[in-house]
């Protein structure tokens, strides 16, 4: 091997690492800050994981047509699935994961979803999500939001039940926005805790 390819590769290698390391500083920086810390964050990204890896054993239609939330051990389920056998199937499997709380199903039987709709739900959910990381008064990071047909599917935490209508709020003012529904459960805030 030449100079040259071995100075590619150490740039490469040095890239790639720096990003590693600022995208794992940022993941477990955002998790830190969240109301569950560190460890829920864990927990939940191994939910998350043990439900993807379901549900790519069930079908590979189900796994691009179903979106998962997970936070603090409760799961979102959204999206599409073909018939209510496989529906009750995934559910029955989710619940066997250690850790799983609680399961919000708000999964459609044979929807039809076209690409278009499916390009406007990203579209609608990248918007949302910005709107949250940009408004001082929503600690975006104990929120998790997905959209299926338009329909807004918020799961978290908050502190004040002023943040979670002021979030409420927000998001459906949004254009193209048909629905709101909110899974969110409410916790005092530390400073309360402590005393």
């Amino acid at each position: 091997m030449n100079v040259q390819n071995k100075s590619f590769f150490l740039v490469v290698f040095l890239i790639i690492n720096s990003c590693v390391g600022s995208s794992v500083t940022s993941i477990f920086g955002n998790a830190a800050i969240t109301e569950g810390g560190v460890k829920s964050f864990v927990k939940d990204t191994y939910i998350h994981a043990k439900i993807n890896s379901k549900l790519l054993k069930m079908d590979l239609s189900n796994f691009k047509d179903i979106n998962v939330s997970v936070f603090e051990g409760r799961v979102l389920l959204t999206g599409r699935i073909k018939n209510e056998k496989k529906r009750l199937y995934l559910i029955k499997n989710i619940w066997r994961i250690n850790g799983v709380n609680k399961i919000y199903n708000e999964i459609k039987l044979d929807a039809s979803y076209s690409i278009a709709e499916k390009t406007q739900d990203v579209l609608l959910k990248a918007k949302l999500n910005t709107l949250l990381l940009f408004n001082p008064e929503i600690n975006s990071n104990n929120y998790s939001i997905e959209v299926f047909k338009m329909v807004v599917y918020v799961l978290g935490i908050a502190t004040k039940i002023d943040e979670s209508i002021i979030l409420e709020n927000a998001i459906n003012k949004t254009a193209n926005v048909k629905k709101t529904i909110t899974f969110i459960r409410y916790i005092k805030e530390r400073m309360e805790r402590k005393e």
